[in-house]
């Protein structure tokens, strides 16, 4: 399995760096209206875990495709157990040499999950309320370690569904089957939401645009027009 190309951002104000991740950013999804920043919105999980450094327990599915080829060299020793007429032996025989001439399937290849790391950068502990067309937003602000500009943020944990207010929904046994389902979906909703940050539009650059000068209108993303 091939590493995936990491992608390295700085910051646009003092060429600091601040981002290394294997998502190329203009392709991620922004943020639309009522929000007016049209920040990109980029998952945060975390770096993938090396297989060396623990034991993992095997799945189901590993497991089962170990079996599958434990049979399958039984299979080379030792003809298939088939319910075949025993009046027949040329056809137990040819159906014993096809299986041992048929190469098992070749592995399907490992996706590789994505991972964005955030360098040198400093979390203000306080949210900001921001306004907006319909209403207000909590923000806590990511700068640069360097400069100290602001070049993202994440949303407070109040904008998504309180899990307090799904177990007491739960526990008063308001809701059926269905709400409860709901109830469950949403703590997933929330806790994948968590792990997002908005980049603003224009705060970071590619390390293969420092140094360049970006013309009024023109993207600094290359290939890519505003």
């Amino acid at each position: 399995m091939t590493s995936p190309k990491v992608h390295t951002y700085h910051c646009t104000f003092c060429s600091h760096l601040l981002l290394a991740t294997t998502l190329w950013l203009p392709t991620l999804p922004t943020r639309q209206p009522p929000s007016l920043d049209r920040a990109i919105i980029a998952p945060l999980p975390p770096p993938p875990r090396n297989p060396d450094s623990g034991s993992t327990s095997p799945s189901p599915s590993s497991s089962s495709s170990s079996s599958s080829s434990d049979s399958d060299s039984d299979s080379d020793c030792s003809p298939p157990h088939t319910t075949t007429n025993t009046n027949t032996p040329l056809a137990a025989a040819a159906a014993a040499a096809i299986a041992r001439s048929t190469p098992p399937p070749p592995p399907r290849p490992r996706k590789q999950k994505d991972y964005t790391l955030l360098l040198s950068s400093t979390r203000d502990r306080t949210p900001k309320i921001i306004t907006r067309e319909d209403g207000f937003e909590k923000r806590y602000f990511w700068r640069c370690g360097r400069c100290k500009v602001v070049y993202g943020y994440q949303l407070d944990n109040i904008h998504y569904p309180s899990s307090t207010t799904a177990t007491t929904t739960a526990a008063q046994g308001e809701g059926n089957g269905m709400e409860r389902d709901q109830i469950v979906q949403q703590r997933r909703t929330r806790k994948k939401k968590r792990d997002y940050v908005y980049f603003l539009p224009g705060a970071l650059t590619p390390t293969e645009q420092l140094g360049r000068e970006v013309a009024d209108g023109e993207s600094v993303f290359p290939g890519v027009s505003e």
